[in-house]
């Protein structure tokens, strides 16, 4: 008689109950969404616990949150094999997966003179946002356009121009998802991507020619910005 029972391994075995329990703790952060200061947001009747931006639609409110849950759930896998992500931008990319889209709790380093300075809040310039980015997480790239829309007066927004500087689809198959969920929102996103890396200057210099506000603000991919910057 053969026994047709497998005994798993003792590795397996451990290896599956951390994982369960990083899933139980990262499950219970998905109902404790940050948020950015509430200046230019909407309430959303989709979800009472979440903040909709004046410039999300239904759709692209439901696609953030859904892709967020996926970006957190991938921390998991990502957080199993540390060295292996780790090692291609020199990101911790398991924490900043784990981390919310939008944060409240973003150090604010705006000098007192400038926060007592109102001359600053009274112009009615109209800016052209340009974020470029090569072989970028995912979540940075998000992070990074929706805080600085939202800090963005929306009377000053101009646009946003968005250019994928070739970036490596094959190991970043996940920044598929950026023209998708950008096309939904309700102000002007400009979104362009070169088949093979042009370099940042070169994007950035492109990104000019195309803006069409009266001032253009250029900024990394992997920033954090608060209404007033």
């Amino acid at each position: 008689m053969f026994n047709l029972r497998r005994r798993r391994p003792v590795k397996d075995i451990l290896i599956f109950l951390l994982l369960t329990a990083l899933l139980l703790s990262q499950l219970s952060r998905f109902s404790h969404t940050h948020h950015l200061l509430g200046i230019h947001t909407i309430s959303s009747d989709l979800d009472q616990n979440e903040t909709r931006f004046y410039f999300e639609t239904d759709t692209s409110f439901r696609l953030r949150l859904k892709l967020q849950e996926k970006i957190q759930f991938g921390s998991l896998i990502k957080r199993a094999n540390q060295d292996v992500f780790n090692a291609r931008e020199g990101y911790n990319e398991s924490f900043l997966d784990s981390l919310p889209i939008i944060r409240d709790d973003v150090p604010d380093f705006l000098s007192e003179l400038c926060r007592n300075d109102t001359k600053l809040y009274g112009s009615d310039t109209k800016v052209s946002v340009i974020i470029n980015y090569h072989n970028e997480l995912l979540s940075l790239v998000l992070r990074s356009v929706y805080s600085v829309i939202a800090a963005i007066p929306p009377g000053n927004f101009q646009e946003l121009i968005l250019i994928d500087d070739g970036s490596n689809l094959t190991s970043h198959e996940d920044l598929l998802e950026v023209e998708p969920l950008l096309s939904t929102l309700a102000v002007p996103v400009r979104y362009h991507r070169f088949d093979d890396n042009k370099g940042l200057i070169y994007c950035r210099r492109f990104g000019c020619e195309l803006a069409a506000g009266e001032a253009v603000l250029v900024l990394d991919s992997h920033i954090e910005v608060k209404p007033g910057l």
